[in-house]
């Protein structure tokens, strides 16, 4: 049967008519709504890639670190010392080894020749509150003897620990024992030391925080030693990375340093971000510090906001001077520059972070922290970030940095608000007799440990040794004049203080990979 054409005759009355008009409009019709439907789907194609492109937005300008701020950099690293101490350094050594503080003897003996205490350090207890399962497997305490049939996954569970804290020594177990007349290895007058962790120039009358030293449960914890720490990184460079506590944890060991030998002072720029250098001629030993509290790029100009349509906080979530609670957006898959633009100079590595990224926490409207990854903005919450930062150093330390070097990690150093006082205060003049970490501290640390198993940090776990320490923050005496009615600071510590127990982990962490 043939089919009739869409256009026919006027003849056959008005039926024929009718019905011819009917036919010849559904003809021409047909290739009519082709055409239209095929302008609709190739409009809405194309607003959708519009759209698409509006969605995604450009990148941003690539962060620039001047190259004079980097070739001043290097240049300092590359030239030799200015003259040669070795053998006043060795003296110097030698020198503060004998003048050690009575009592300090004991301190490398066994654990029960130690005078003083404030009580055995609960930790135990805080360790029940973590995940059971990975305490099982690399956080049981080496406290009692193993039975016959779980020998084997003790001994396993220890080789996992000590890849994990890179010694034999567990340190974490212990207490921090009392030693009358003790003193630490160096002053308030040590140039190093910033005003904001001075205690004793700020006017702390009450110096006994400085008398308690650490000692671990089953092992000895050896004393900083200047000619010790420097012999193990002899023509090597160590850097710390962070945020402020950083720099709190350089600055001991820059003071434990320069009480014992000559120490060269070199500070400066890349970019933005403030770096700092020391070097130590008798074992060109050269220390830096960078300063950046997300380890990735970040940025608190308005640009970035409107690159991504984002809404900086209404209201600051932290008032203060250092530049927190003000709005960040941070690209948690972009590293910053300031630090990675030397890595590849670098022998010895130690990262600290966390703090900042609690500001991620509130209503959108409020919230400090905006994140940005595969250059869309996306909504994390401040420990989701932190995993994914943490992801992004591993990467880029084993895959494009092929690092080759020694990586560590400090763990979240706790904070000791008591929210029942206004403003929230540290008042506290003794350790406390078992742990106390607020649920940052607790979050971020089970972070870290996750994160950093099976890999080639090794962590310096130090959050529950110093949640013991309230009495160290630097509570009132942040300045030259008490403020106690308007602010205190119970995160960062004093110097001398506690930090200088973190560095005797620091050596011997070092003198267990290095040797």
């Amino acid at each position: 049967m043939t089919r009739r054409p869409c256009v026919a005759g006027a003849a056959g009355g008005a039926g024929g008519a009718r019905r011819v008009s009917r036919r010849h409009t559904r003809c021409v019709c047909r290739p009519a709504f082709l055409a239209v439907f095929i302008a609709v789907v190739a409009t809405t194609a194309v607003l959708g890639a519009q759209a698409a492109k509006k969605r995604r937005a450009p990148f941003p300008p690539p962060q620039s670190i001047p190259q004079a701020d980097v070739d001043r950099l290097l240049q300092w690293l590359s030239a030799p010392p200015t003259g040669s101490n070795s053998a006043s350094a060795s003296s110097a050594s030698s020198a503060g080894s004998a003048g050690s503080p009575a009592g300090f003897s004991t301190l490398t003996n066994s654990y029960g020749n130690l005078g003083g205490s404030n009580g055995d350090a609960n930790i135990e207890d805080f360790e029940k509150e973590e995940d059971e399962e990975i305490r099982r497997s690399w956080m049981e305490w080496p406290g009692s003897q193993p039975s016959a049939r779980n020998t084997s996954s003790a001994t396993s569970a220890a080789k996992i620990r000590r890849q994990l804290l890179g010694t034999s020594c567990d340190y974490r177990r212990g207490k921090w024992a009392y030693v009358k007349g003790y003193r630490p290895a160096y002053s308030g007058d040590c140039k190093y030391i910033r005003s904001g962790f001075n205690c004793q120039r700020n006017g702390r009358k009450n110096m006994d925080f400085m008398s308690y030293r650490w000692q671990p449960a089953t092992c000895a914890l050896p004393r900083f030693s200047a000619n010790t720490f420097l012999s193990l990184l002899k023509n090597k460079i160590i850097a710390f990375i962070g945020d402020s506590i950083s720099r709190n944890f350089q600055q001991s060991i820059s003071c434990l340093l320069a009480a014992q030998v000559t120490v060269e002072e070199w500070t400066g720029h890349l970019g933005p971000d403030s770096v700092i250098g020391l070097k130590i001629p008798s074992h060109n030993v050269r220390i830096l510090a960078f300063m950046t509290p997300f380890l990735v790029r970040y940025t608190n100009e308005p640009w970035a906001f409107e690159l991504y349509g984002l809404q900086p906080p209404k209201t600051k979530l932290i008032k203060g001077g250092n530049g927190a609670g003000q709005g960040y957006v941070i690209w948690t898959d972009v590293l910053d520059s300031a630090w990675t633009v030397l890595f590849r100079q670098l022998d010895v590595v130690v990262f600290m972070s966390g703090h900042w990224f609690l500001q991620a926490q509130g209503d959108t409207d409020v919230r400090s922290l905006q994140f940005v990854t595969n250059n869309k903005p996306v909504r994390l919450n401040g420990q989701d970030a932190y995993r994914a930062v943490i992801n992004r150093v591993k990467k880029f330390l084993d895959v494009e940095a092929k690092f080759k070097g020694i990586p560590m990690w400090l763990t979240y150093s706790p904070s000791h608000y008591r929210s029942s006082t206004y403003p929230p205060s540290c008042p506290d003049s003794k350790p406390l007799s078992s742990v106390s970490l607020d649920k940052a501290a607790t979050q971020f640390r089970s972070i870290e440990l996750e994160m950093l198993q099976n890999t080639r940090f090794s962590v310096l776990d130090l959050t529950a040794m110093s949640g013991l320490r309230p009495d160290g923050h630097v509570q009132m005496y942040y300045g030259p004049v008490k403020n106690s009615k308007t602010k205190w600071d119970c995160l960062h510590w004093c110097l001398p203080g506690v930090p200088d127990a973190w560095s005797d982990v620091l050596q011997l962490v070092l003198s267990s990979r290095l040797r």
